[in-house]
């Protein structure tokens, strides 16, 4: 979703902890324990919505435009919808909360519990 960091990001992960910044990263990368990436390892026999199963379980559906979290995303991100364009201005914390609140793992290859 990124297409590289900028010079505020990097100092601002400074500042987090490494689970945190992990999470954060792996978000917005992409690189992280949602089906699409999870599929491209191997790791599953599918790279569709655990909940859904109709469209690929990606950072940008998790972030931009999953309906069922659309309210969950308007308190924590501002916004009922974002564009991909949008997650390259929110403060990085914002994202890391947003995360947090979501159940999205810290470590590991746990399993999501609220996407």
């Amino acid at each position: 979703m990124l297409s590289r960091p900028g010079r505020d990001a990097k100092a601002k992960l400074m500042f987090f902890n490494r689970n945190h910044s992990r999470a954060v990263i792996g978000l917005l990368n992409g690189h992280n324990t949602l089906r699409k990436h999870l599929h491209m390892l191997g790791l599953t026999d599918s790279a569709l919505c655990r909940k859904r199963g109709v469209e690929e379980e990606t950072s940008g559906n998790i972030i931009c435009k999953r309906e069922a979290l659309a309210s969950f995303r308007h308190v924590h991100l501002g916004s009922f919808f974002l564009q991909l364009e949008d997650i390259q201005i929110i403060n990085l914390a914002v994202i890391c909360n947003y995360s947090k609140a979501m159940g999205f793992p810290l470590i590991g290859l746990g399993s999501p519990r609220a996407y």
